[in-house]
């Protein structure tokens, strides 16, 4: 499901509309408000049933919308209205299931499509994190998405927006009264437990940014983990489930709100992973790819981590730019 958010949506989220005011509304009318067949009107309907919607066609009446609660899924139909962004998420992919939403979202962005457009899955079968990691991705619990993101900007300086995904995620879950932490380069954290996880993927033509694909993980509704990783959930913080609707279009405000303020300055961000972060002032252990035990002492204009190691009594700062990164945990 492609859908284009415009000043005159298609007849199945005009349909919708209709329904959603609560009143009874007969083919007929429909039929003649749109300019369409009433067996297109049925067609519709069908299609809003298949996706969920419980809809009753009374006789004489017309039809009508059963319930308060709807679909919990992230149909674009359900997400544009509520939506306070200027440009990000006018375009939305949807699909049910898919392998990757960072995946499809690097063929889209590679065809062409608009930057801004969003990519949403209720389950991914290959959702991956950093260095290949799987994320796991339970069905219509999580927000499972990736933005299409055109930066005219040098790929010298393409670090902070790596940071941006984690940006947006820290302001949705302060907006929740949660008290987040960043662990770099941008898993986010809550009370030592993750929450989320931000892939940035990049491409780039010679020395300027083609085009950033951010892919966002935030646990909404689930509550059950791994025990590998200690995660946690919007659920389990606030005792109490959440619309995903609501967070998603949070989340994407904020989103935009950083990729504004990023456009106009690019070292702001990195003051904002260093007042959040989880390592800063730590001891930490890196592996993959370098392997080294130091204190994690700041983050780079560059977005580099920097760890200040001792090695045959000299101390030395490593610029840190890829691996596994954890706080050592003191012996008793």
């Amino acid at each position: 499901m492609y859908c284009v958010k415009k000043n005159t949506p298609d007849n199945l989220q005009k349909i919708l509309e209709f329904l959603l005011s609560g009143e009874a509304v007969s083919g007929e009318a429909i039929s003649q408000k749109l300019g369409i067949s009433r067996n297109a009107v049925w067609k519709n309907v069908q299609t809003l049933k298949n996706m969920g919607f419980h809809i009753e066609a009374e006789r004489n009446v017309g039809y009508r919308l059963q319930g308060e609660k709807l679909p919990d899924k992230l149909y674009p139909y359900l997400i544009f209205p509520i939506l306070s962004t200027k440009k990000l998420g006018n375009s939305i992919f949807w699909q049910e299931e898919i392998g990757s939403t960072n995946d499809k979202a690097g063929e889209l962005a590679k065809e062409g499509a608009e930057e801004g457009t969003i990519i949403l899955a209720e389950k991914q079968t290959k959702g991956r994190g950093r260095r290949g990691r799987a994320w796991e991705s339970e069905e219509s619990l999580g927000i499972y998405m990736s933005a299409i993101l055109r930066p005219k900007r040098p790929l010298a300086e393409a670090a902070p927006y790596t940071f941006l995904g984690a940006y947006a995620v820290l302001r949705v879950l302060e907006q929740y009264g949660l008290k987040p932490q960043v662990k770099w380069p941008n898993d986010v954290f809550v009370g030592g437990r993750k929450i989320s996880g931000v892939l940035a993927e990049l491409s780039a033509i010679g020395p300027d940014i083609r085009h950033i694909v951010l892919g966002i993980g935030l646990n909404v509704n689930q509550t059950e983990f791994s025990p590998d990783i200690p995660g946690t959930s919007l659920k389990i913080e606030l005792q109490m489930e959440l619309c995903r609707r609501a967070v998603l279009a949070a989340l994407l405000l904020h989103l935009e709100e950083g990729y504004e303020k990023l456009s106009q300055d690019v070292h702001w961000l990195i003051e904002i992973m260093k007042k959040y972060s989880i390592l800063l002032g730590e001891r930490v252990t890196v592996t993959g790819g370098v392997e080294l035990e130091g204190i994690a002492e700041d983050i780079a204009s560059d977005g580099a981590l920097l760890v200040r190691v001792v090695e045959n009594g000299e101390e030395r700062v490593v610029k840190v730019w890829a691996g596994d990164v954890s706080v050592r945990k003191t012996e008793a």
